[in-house]
């Protein structure tokens, strides 16, 4: 790949890794002022079991085998034939919520809307 190829695919990949770190850092000191305010045996046990299952459904099944490599073959794709606004903003495209199938963006739309439920909920 070309210099504006490498490019364009380390701006989908890390706007991508930027998209998951901010709310990583900004939930993680959140999680760690809980720590540091003490947890019942009950509440330990629960947050073990919770961290065990979260780690192998979302950590191992949903980012590992399947969101991780879809992102950087989405990338690749991209910067072997860049265009218009699906380049400007690879990230999102990275994502499969731009330029992809109907379905793809049904399912990656809906995961995001889920998510940040999730997370507001919590």
């Amino acid at each position: 790949m070309t210099a504006t190829q490498w490019g364009i695919w380390a701006w989908g990949v890390g706007g991508v890794v930027l998209f998951l770190a901010n709310p990583i850092v900004r939930l993680g000191a959140q999680t760690l002022d809980g720590f540091a305010q003490g947890l019942d045996p009950l509440q330990w046990a629960i947050t073990v079991v919770w961290c065990g299952a979260m780690f192998y459904a979302e950590g191992i099944r949903g980012f590992h085998r399947q969101f991780s490599p879809r992102v950087v073959v989405r990338a690749e794709a991209l910067a072997r034939r860049p265009f218009g606004l699906p380049t400007l903003l690879a990230p999102f495209t990275c994502m499969g919520l731009l330029h992809a199938t109907r379905k793809r963006l049904i399912v990656s739309w809906t995961l995001l809307v889920f998510i940040v439920l999730l997370v507001v909920g919590v």
